[in-house]
């Protein structure tokens, strides 16, 4: 078991953490704060942490305790609730305080990418590899897999959320015809196992199914299930959604993903698509149309999103650093300079080609 903040940071960025210190700085400083709680770390050879205030007044103020019966206790702080806890030494109610602090920190620092995969799912890429390797409920590995076995982990969450809540992915219909594909979920021998029908009409197990399906699927169901206490997702990471698919597909993930963020989730992407940032664009632009001129051009309101909701960086190297570069986002979508600028290298080079015809 991964223990500790130092652990942690070294899983999340599979670096050591010093490794994360600004060429030439001698520290790093992670700051999450909210309007009470606060937690700062410092990084230097290890992980300290040099300031936390988990606001204790604030849980305490919230928090709802009733007593059915000698002995049991009924749980209420916002959405955490438990009934039936039954209570018979100090350490019963340790552990109660010990789960509420662990769920309140949850939401005090949602931000937080040192959260558990239970608030924060992380969709790596690969996922279509290792959805045809790793989804076996009873796979014992040797190999220590890291995020790929938290991720294995999460699928059967989603298959399971899914199957109780079958509704929820018709948010992605639009995305799924374009696929030509639909969902059954079924509870067979004790696990959660996702079907995948195909326009050809032949049904496949998940881990079978094609390789875009297999890159998408876990996408959809971490944007689409709501926030509940069964899956409480805050962030959702996603390294390159565009992964295995066309790009008309992407004008439909876009959407969802814009979704999402509007329902309170915040969405951490990397890519390297065009098409994908092109379609972002639109939504961002569609931002300022009225709820009429929306519908006449087939948007909801729920699928524009407000250029103030989004942060975007180029990562790239000069020399033998990684620079990381902040890019505007406007009322007319995030700068695609970058883009073009490979869109003008390749116009240009087949016109030396067409040159020496």
């Amino acid at each position: 078991m991964r223990i500790g903040l130092e652990e942690r940071l070294k899983y999340v960025f599979s670096e050591e953490p010093k490794r994360l210190i600004k060429v030439g700085k001698e520290k790093a400083l992670i700051k999450i704060m909210n309007d009470c709680a606060k937690l700062e770390l410092v990084i230097r050879e290890r992980v300290e942490i040099s300031d936390f205030n988990m606001c204790i007044d604030e849980i305490l103020k919230r928090i709802n305790i009733e007593v059915p019966r000698k002995g049991h206790l009924n749980i209420t702080y916002d959405k955490y609730s438990e009934k039936g806890v039954v209570v018979s030494d100090t350490k019963d109610v340790s552990d109660i305080m010990i789960g509420l602090s662990g769920f309140y920190m949850g939401f005090a620092f949602k931000s937080s990418l040192l959260m558990t995969s239970i608030f924060s799912p992380m969709l790596p890429d690969s996922r279509a590899g290792i959805a045809r390797t790793l989804l076996k409920p009873y796979l014992v590995s040797e190999i220590p897999l890291g995020v790929d076995i938290e991720y294995r982990d999460l699928y059967f969450r989603l298959a399971e959320q899914l199957y109780k809540n079958p509704d929820v992915i018709n948010i992605a219909k639009s995305l799924f015809d374009e696929l030509g594909i639909a969902i059954e979920t079924r509870f067979e021998a004790g696990v959660y196992n996702i079907y995948i029908k195909t326009w050809s009409g032949k049904v496949h197990l998940f881990s079978m199914a094609p390789s875009g399906v297999r890159e998408i699927l876990s996408v959809v169901l971490a944007l689409a299930l709501p926030r509940t206490g069964h899956t409480p997702f805050v962030n959702v990471f996603i390294e390159e959604p565009e992964a295995h698919l066309h790009p008309r597909a992407l004008k439909y993930l876009s959407r969802l993903i814009v979704k999402a963020i509007n329902s309170g989730k915040r969405v951490f992407i990397t890519t390297h698509s065009d098409d994908l940032i092109a379609y972002i664009n639109n939504l961002i632009i569609a931002s300022r149309l009225s709820d009429e001129k929306l519908v006449r051009l087939g948007y909801s309101k729920e699928e524009v999103l407000d250029p103030s909701l989004v942060s975007v960086y180029l990562v790239k190297t000069v020399g033998d650093k990684a620079v990381v570069e902040p890019i505007e986002v406007s009322e007319d979508g995030i700068s695609e300079d970058e883009f073009s600028r490979i869109a003008e290298e390749l116009l240009g080079e087949r016109g030396k080609i067409y040159a020496e015809m």
